[in-house]
């Protein structure tokens, strides 16, 4: 498996802004992460359209993790 480490980075320090936002402005955190989602999930029909259905379903399930995650008040910087 091939890892851009630069990627990585941007997406470790992006997701630890949004902790920090969380818990400093929690809402606009959560218009923050509306418009994120609302975003993805935008992409991921978009890749539905296009034939991509990998990269729909990895889009929409990015969607539904990162909404899950703030539901319950999570952001973490690790993934399973």
């Amino acid at each position: 498996m091939n890892f851009n480490l630069s990627a990585l980075s941007a997406a470790a320090s992006f997701l630890n802004e949004l902790s920090q936002l969380r818990q400093q402005n929690p809402r606009q955190f959560s218009q923050v992460v509306t418009r994120i989602t609302d975003r993805l999930n935008r992409a991921a029909q978009n890749a539905t359209n296009s034939g991509a259905s990998q990269m729909a379903a990895q889009l929409s399930q990015l969607a539904a993790s990162l909404q899950n995650a703030a539901s319950n008040g999570q952001v973490s910087t690790t993934s399973a």
